[in-house]
Parts: structure tokens; C-alpha cells; sequence
């Protein structure tokens, strides 16, 4: 009922219930959202992270830096930011759209999330969690905001042309 909830699942009464796909609309309006809100939760951080955070912060942007980095380590990454941003209201609110990375699957030709896959290298750049962490701890929150942002960007570019092939029309 949650995925149904969420436009993730629909049930077809007597038939029982299916994993909706994903089309390149659903995808842009998926990181249009997560410009605003990562963006947002970022700055906010920026301007009130405890020293017992980073430390948190720098471990998991290492690990989804890792050259053997899974969806799921980036995906721990980006919901920290969030769930540390001090904002609950931006946390109930991201739970209601997916905020996985998402992957092709070449099999059924769909758009999946796949928290076990390896982040493709293909217009992957080195350290930039690290780096979106730094800004973060800096306490620059104009900054931290921009480059988040610039960040979410770069990866609907990236779901664009390496899972639909397409230039940057999402």
C-alpha cells in the first residue's frame, strides 16, 4: 500500500500487485525534487552540524567515494545529510519520493533501484562526496546549497544519457 502510496506499485484487483515503471517524466520530476530538498538540507546542515557528525558525515562520503561504492553507500550518504539537516519536515517529505540512485536494467529494459549495484564509473566524479561534505562542515551553507544542488544536477544529466541515452531533456 505504501509503494501504491508513493506511485512505486499498482494492484489490479484479481491480478495482485506490480512494481510501476519508470518513465523519463517520473525521473526528472524525481530529481527536481531532490535539487530542492538535498539542496535545502545541505544549507541547513551547513549551519548547525555537531562535532559529533563529522566524523559521520566524512565516513560515508569516503565510502560512497569508494571506487567499490554501491547505490546503497551513496544513497547512506545523501540520507544522512537529510536526517541530520535538523528539519523534520524535510525528512517526512523526502520519504514520499525515491531517493535511490536509480539504475537501468538491461534484462527488462526498466528503470530499477538496486541498492546492491555497483555506481556506474561513467560520469562518475572522484571524491565528490567528500568534497560536498568539506563544504558542509565548512559551515559555508550558501555554498553547501549550491553545490548540492549542482550535484543532483550532474546526476539527472548522467540518468539522462547513460540509462536513456538521451541529452539532458529531463
Amino acid at each position: 500500500k505504501r509503494l501504491e502510496v508513493e506511485g512505486l506499485a499498482v494492484s489490479v484487483p484479481n491480478k495482485g500487485s506490480f512494481v510501476e515503471s519508470m518513465s523519463p517524466a517520473d525521473i526528472a520530476e524525481i530529481y527536481e525534487m531532490r535539487e530542492v530538498m538535498e539542496g535545502l538540507a545541505a544549507r541547513l546542515l551547513a549551519r548547525r552540524i555537531k562535532n559529533e557528525q563529522v566524523e559521520v558525515l566524512r565516513h560515508l562520503a569516503d565510502r560512497a567515494d569508494s571506487p567499490t561504492a554501491t547505490v546503497s553507500d551513496a544513497e547512506a550518504f545523501h540520507s544522512a545529510v537529510i536526517k541530520m539537516c535538523g528539519n523534520r519536515r524535510i525528512v517526512e517529505t523526502t520519504r514520499t519520493f525515491c531517493l535511490d540512485v536509480i539504475t537501468y536494467d538491461s534484462h527488462t529494459h526498466r528503470l530499477t533501484s538496486n541498492g546492491n549495484a555497483r555506481i556506474a564509473e561513467e560520469g562518475r566524479v572522484a571524491g565528490v562526496h567528500r568534497s560536498l561534505a568539506e563544504t558542509i562542515i565548512s559551515g559555508d551553507s550558501r555554498t553547501a546549497e549550491e553545490e548540492f544542488r549542482n550535484h543532483i544536477r550532474m546526476a539527472k544529466r548522467n540518468a539522462a544519457h547513460y540509462l536513456l541515452g538521451i541529452e539532458d531533456t529531463l
